[in-house]
């Protein structure tokens, strides 16, 4: 049986996924696209992290690896965050970059029931953007 539930996450920049849950067993894998949006105006940090989290297990990548990965044009110009006291060059423009969750160091088996999923962009633990879905897994239990 396939499940599919849609997370929709909007942020600045946005991260949005659409998660398929394909059964294993009795454990499911959880696939999600995340994706980052940046905007004109806006410059981030190459070193901020992207931090994904299913439950209490995590795995995060840099900004710079994240939006390299993706193989999209991107650019750069000096610019500051404020918010975290930051300057210097950084990734800006009207872009959008998409890597699957499997792209990420992460187990992504669950057992059936609700599970949390986020997606957050921190800047040297300082919380910059967040966005929280609960997935439902079918099964039994569900």
């Amino acid at each position: 049986m396939l499940i599919i539930a849609l997370a929709y996450l909007f942020l600045e920049p946005a991260t949005t996924g659409l998660v398929v849950l394909n059964p294993e067993g009795t454990a499911q894998l959880i696939e999600a696209n995340v994706t980052l949006k940046t905007k004109e105006g806006e410059v981030l940090p190459p070193d901020a992290k992207v931090e994904v989290l299913l439950d209490k297990k995590k795995a995060s990548m840099t900004l710079a690896q994240f939006i390299g990965t993706s193989g999209q044009p991107y650019e750069v110009k000096q610019g500051e965050l404020s918010s975290v006291s930051w300057s210097g060059k950084g990734f800006t423009g009207n872009h959008i970059y998409v890597l699957p969750l499997s792209a990420f160091s992460l187990d992504r088996s669950v057992e059936a029931g609700q599970h949390i999923f986020k997606i957050r962009l921190l800047y040297r633990d300082m919380l910059l953007y967040e966005q929280e879905s609960r997935i439902m897994t079918g099964g039994q239990n569900a």
